[in-house]
């Protein structure tokens, strides 16, 4: 793997405009994600190797924000929140105007624990990108987020922007269920699970939990509380 292979990476890493890569979960590897058009890196997925080729990316040009961002994915995908915030807090330095970067940073902080931080960064996307491809990222971490600190009604509306944009994403349905049966809204709630289960039959609290990839035993208590009464197991 040479330095020919950087620009690859940069442009691999540059589609990932609106995407959403998770900590944790086998079949959400980033390099299967980042690096599936690259000549000799076609099967190319596990973390280690995909957080390699990023480092790489950033050796070459330490000051380039797409490289600083496929590292931050690289290092949150092997459960590295702390590396994985210092890359996409690089990332915005180096360029303030990159709604893809601010829209993964407020993933990251939200996930390590700083909700309202991951809301300021997500509404930053938000400006800078209104109607871009980041907008459903927006709303996927603003249903996460405010379902965190019990603004359900705010939580619900983002969940139910998210299914309207990505019908085919499952995530979305989970954000509407368990924020509708927090509001008390079970028919809502349980409808929702049932669309889920429709984009996705093998959805489930486990899938769920591992889609998130990270355990916080208190908001994964609340959270599965309200999937449950939404009729989850």
């Amino acid at each position: 793997m040479g330095h020919d292979d950087v620009p690859r990476v940069r442009t691999a890493a540059a589609r990932l405009q609106g995407s959403r890569v998770m900590a944790g979960g086998a079949d959400r590897k980033l390099a299967a994600i980042m690096f599936t058009d690259m000549v000799g890196f076609s099967a190319v997925t596990q973390r280690d190797a995909a957080l390699a080729i990023a480092r790489q990316a950033v050796a070459v040009d330490p000051r380039d924000p797409v490289a600083q961002l496929a590292q931050s994915w690289a290092y949150v995908l092997r459960g590295d929140l702390r590396n994985g915030l210092d890359s996409s807090a690089r990332a915005v330095e180096l360029n303030p105007s990159m709604p893809e970067a601010w829209g993964w940073r407020g993933w990251i902080q939200i996930i390590a624990g700083d909700p309202e931080a991951g809301i300021a960064s997500s509404e930053r996307a938000r400006r800078l990108s209104p109607q871009g491809p980041t907008v459903a990222q927006v709303e996927d971490n603003l249903a996460m987020a405010y379902f965190e600190t019990g603004r359900y009604a705010d939580a619900l509306e983002a969940g139910r922007k998210l299914v309207a944009l990505r019908p085919a994403y499952v995530w979305g349905y989970g954000y509407v269920a368990m924020s509708a049966a927090a509001l008390g809204r079970v028919d809502e709630a349980r409808a929702a699970v049932s669309d889920a289960r429709r984009v996705e039959p093998r959805i489930s609290l486990e899938l769920f939990q591992r889609g998130i990839g990270v355990s916080r035993p208190e908001i994964d208590a609340r959270r599965n509380a309200a999937l449950r009464q939404a009729g989850l197991e």
